[in-house]
């Protein structure tokens, strides 16, 4: 009742719309344990909304959800690992637990994790790592992942060059709107 409460002011859904008092109501059921609540508090406090913006309560709270095993929560933690706002940047651990999420079946977390491996960031760089984390969700439809698998193919990181399949991409990537596949497709004419 307390989430669907704050979900409520969350929203605007029935009630004026109120963060602040979202807020309170997501610590309460989040303090009983509730992972969704948790993991919206954490998002509350990595954004300073609501609240006072503050990475460790953040992390504390985005945790705790993430604890719980959620795919989606595994990946929020790992988001917020990844950006480290004050310092807290952990990017080793963000990948862990963007593998875990993908692991379960996660799309954002797989090409979030391919991002990881195709610059070097807390992972040894891997293309073909990259490549293959990219695959499922472009196929998908995911546009961020083709865009993605798009460069791997114009610069032949871990896969054979290739111009045609890369524009092929790119095309798909931007009629879902993603700008910057819209100014890769342009750069490749």
């Amino acid at each position: 009742a307390l989430f669907a409460r704050a979900d409520r002011h969350h929203s605007g859904d029935g009630v004026l719309q109120n963060f602040a008092i979202a807020a309170e109501l997501y610590e309460q059921a989040a303090a009983l344990g509730h992972a969704e609540a948790q993991n919206r508090l954490g998002q509350y406090y990595h954004s300073g909304l609501g609240v006072p913006q503050s990475q460790q309560a953040a992390l504390r709270w985005l945790g705790a959800a993430a604890d719980q095993g959620a795919p989606q929560h595994l990946f929020d933690l790992a988001t917020a690992l990844e950006q480290g706002a004050d310092g807290s940047q952990d990017l080793p651990r963000a990948a862990s637990l963007y593998q875990q999420a993908a692991s379960a079946g996660h799309s954002d977390a797989a090409v979030s994790l391919g991002v990881l491996y195709q610059n070097g960031n807390g992972v040894e760089q891997d293309f073909t790592r990259a490549h293959d984390l990219y695959r499922g969700p472009a196929a998908e439809g995911h546009a961020r992942a083709q865009n993605n698998l798009g460069l791997l193919y114009v610069c032949g990181n871990g896969v054979a060059q290739d111009y045609d399949r890369a524009a092929a991409l790119f095309a798909a990537a931007a009629e879902q709107g993603l700008p910057i596949a819209m100014t890769n497709l342009s750069v490749m004419y």
